[in-house]
């Protein structure tokens, strides 16, 4: 029998919001976001959205598509530019209203076997910065898409990263991504490369390499050792490593803080999960600018 909403009726995104009550994401979006939020999380978000020079960029793999759980417990960060990988068409159809500024790509290359088939792409949403295609966009570099983000003539390129390459070398082809836009001058000023890499870092020489590949952006999480070093993707015991990462250009980042949510659970599952959501933690970007 499907769960419906307690306060509509609808079957479709409806989550248990509390013993026997269900909601759907419409419903959820109108009713205050005091209902589901502890005071202490309500208050982070009011600080944050009250300052208009800091922007909250929250970057995350949701695995297998995005349900109302996931959506519910992505947004309790107070994201202002929200960066969704794995994200399903469907999802993507069914959330977008409740966004003013959106995108979701996903090309006609597809040869992955995977369950949730064609349909899975990767999508950015926000309420207050336009979402723009750059001119210079290579199709060729799954997924490593660059926008132009602008609010009152303020404006940065934002590489939202999900990397798939045909022959499943995810490093090379995330290098070559990047050399092939390091040649067009698009990592110079106002960049920032953020997303799933897919790189699978273990240790200091790995995180090393991966620094001097992706010059000259910066890896924002190197100034900060514990964040710098900590494991975003677990999957069983010993299958752990990180693949979530923001770069920035030299003259930003120094302007961008990171950080990554604890919520591993490594006692309840066999394959660990964040938050029993994803595979993947989320990332977390406050990035100071001047609007």
């Amino acid at each position: 029998m499907e769960n419906k909403c307690s306060k509509c009726g609808g079957t479709h995104w409806v989550v248990e919001l509390r013993e026997g009550s269900f909601i759907c994401l419409h419903c959820f979006m109108e009713i205050s976001k005091k209902e589901l939020l502890t005071p202490v999380e309500v208050d982070a978000l009011l600080s944050l959205h009250s300052d208009e020079t800091i922007l909250r960029i929250v970057s995350w793999n949701s695995h297998y598509g995005l349900n109302l759980a996931k959506y519910q417990r992505i947004m309790k960060y107070g994201p202002q530019l929200l960066i969704i990988q794995e994200c399903r068409k469907s999802d993507y159809e069914f959330i977008k209203n409740t966004w003013n500024y959106k995108n979701w790509y996903n090309d006609d290359f597809y040869t992955d076997e995977s369950e949730y088939g064609s349909e899975n792409g990767i999508a950015i949403f926000s309420n207050d910065y336009k979402i723009e295609f750059t001119e210079i966009f290579n199709r060729k570099y799954r997924y490593i898409i660059p926008y132009e983000i602008s609010n009152n003539g303020y404006k940065f390129v934002i590489f939202i990263v999900w990397v798939k390459p045909f022959n499943k070398n995810y490093t090379k082809h995330l290098y070559e991504a990047v050399n092939y836009y390091r040649e067009k001058n698009m990592l110079d000023n106002h960049s920032l490369i953020i997303g799933d890499f897919n790189t699978f870092a273990k240790d200091e020489k790995s995180l090393e390499i991966l620094g001097e590949k992706l010059k000259p952006l910066i890896n924002t999480a190197q100034k900060t050792e514990d964040v710098w070093k900590t494991s975003t993707y677990y999957h069983g015991e010993n299958n752990y490593g990180i693949n979530d990462f923001c770069f920035a250009s030299k003259d930003i980042n120094d302007d961008i803080n990171v950080s990554i949510p604890s919520g591993w659970d490594k006692e309840k599952r066999k394959d660990y999960h964040w938050n029993g959501l994803s595979d993947h933690a989320p990332i977390i970007i406050n990035y100071k600018i001047k609007l």
